[in-house]
């Protein structure tokens, strides 16, 4: 038996929108692309509970990208996303389409379009069909006109807010309030917990709506976004701790125009209690042990004010890791460079957004006596309700090696399970834009 769903969406103030499709209202039973930002070419997988990376995407935008070879693809591998994006790898080696000459540059490989005929503007009208026919499915979109064009009666219009994001709140999101009488003026206080703070803008607390400056960190610059590039690109409100100042974003769609602008302030001055705050912080440990994929709630020691955790040390004999605040991978205590040892002069930073690439490694030193199945315990000094330093040492666990038998054991079974298909695919869900993995394995 075959039968048609249909909705009419309509486009919003990004002239983009992600989608997927929920059966009964059940976010556990989702049909889904195979990748991220898929067109409506991509098949229909599911229904199976899956993160929301995994939508698809109808764009107003005109998409042009230029098709290279793989060849060319490896001169683009320092490129920045915002280069990445405008290409597309369809030719293997380094093949030229006819009428292109032999080793070309990338610019004069062909382009083509993309989106043809799904251009539109805010407010236009999108059909989206789902086709099913038994087990097979299959989803389209096209421009809505006459009917399909009618927005069913009731149907009530989302109301988006914005979020600040940075130093100022360890990187969770603080939602930002309306102006009251200027439409698209949003603003938040903000109080400085170091004097240099960093800081973007979010909309709705989704990761794929982030606004950034285009270069430098200033009100100036141009602002880039909503999208999901721009980890490290941050403007930076210059203080003293406990400064108070007041952030102002606007942000005007007429038509095919999305006017925006950021400033900020000076409001008053102020005093921060760290060790008050401190009181509901708690610190996890990340680290190579498990992949990176869970992380572990550190003990906190009373009589010393510490945190502690302890850890297996694997077959190779080293382990890096971090410590999160809360969790949270954008407020990760971490070392200034990568591979740092106990006394290698390094300084700790933290928690902040830049902890990526740089990790502690126990074991890399001689100096650690650590060996594989070994435990270390890890701690993290504090001083003042900020963390101030890591240690780790050898501790002589009467469990140690039954640890270490039992993990080798796990790793074997999950394999064999893996390999039956008795563990389901893992989503491409991740926690706060880690967009580059840990270089553990080494």
């Amino acid at each position: 038996m075959a039968a048609v769903f249909a909705y009419t969406l309509t486009m919003g103030e990004n002239n983009w929108e992600n989608f997927q499709v929920w059966l009964d209202e059940d976010n556990e039973q989702v049909l889904h692309p195979m990748q991220t930002q898929a067109s409506r070419e991509s098949s229909v997988a599911g229904p199976e509970c899956v993160g929301k990376e995994l939508s698809w995407r109808i764009s107003g935008s005109a998409q042009t990208v230029r098709l290279i070879n793989e060849a060319q693809q490896e001169q683009l591998k320092d490129a920045d996303a915002e280069e990445k994006k405008s290409v597309a790898v369809v030719f293997e080696g380094d093949y030229v389409p006819e009428g292109v000459t032999k080793g070309a540059s990338i610019s004069e490989m062909p382009l083509v379009q993309l989106n043809a005929g799904m251009e539109g503007k805010p407010g236009d009208k999108y059909r989206i069909r789902l086709h099913v026919r038994g087990k097979y499915k299959r989803l389209e979109w096209t421009k809505a006109r006459g009917v399909d064009a009618i927005v069913a009666l009731g149907q009530r219009r989302h109301t988006h807010k914005y979020h600040v994001i940075g130093d100022h709140s360890y990187w969770t999101f603080q939602q930002m309030e309306d102006h009251p009488s200027t439409k698209g003026v949003f603003s938040a206080e903000v109080q400085l917990l170091k004097e240099t703070s960093n800081f973007q803008i979010f909309r709705d607390g989704d990761w794929d709506q982030g606004f950034y400056p285009a270069v430098g960190s200033d009100s100036s610059s141009t602002i880039h976004g909503p999208d999901g590039l721009g980890q490290g690109k941050n403007w930076q409100i210059s203080g003293k701790v406990g400064d108070v100042f007041r952030i102002d974003f606007q942000r005007h769609v007429v038509k095919q125009k999305d006017q925006r602008s950021l400033s900020w302030q000076f409001v008053r001055p102020g005093e921060v209690d760290f060790q008050e705050m401190a009181k509901s912080h708690k610190y996890f440990l990340a680290g190579s042990w498990n992949g990176f994929q869970d992380v572990e709630l550190m003990t906190l020691d009373t009589d010393s004010g510490h945190y502690r955790q302890e850890v297996t040390i694997g077959m190779s004999g080293t382990e890096t890791f971090q410590i999160l605040l809360n969790q949270n991978w954008l407020a990760a205590v971490h070392p200034d460079a990568n591979d740092a040892t106990q006394d290698d002069g390094h300084r700790l930073q933290g928690p902040d957004d830049g902890g990526v690439g740089r990790y502690w490694t126990i074991g890399a030193d001689p100096a650690d006596g650590i060996s594989p199945g070994d435990h270390a315990m890890v701690s993290l000094e504090m001083a003042g309700g900020l963390p101030r330093r890591v240690r780790w040492e050898k501790y002589d666990s009467p469990d140690a090696h039954h640890e270490y038998l039992a993990r080798g054991c796990q790793k074997i079974f999950e394999r064999h399970l893996r390999l039956m298909g008795l563990i389901p695919r893992e989503t491409l869900e991740k926690p706060a834009r880690l967009s580059k993995k840990p270089e553990f394995y080494r």
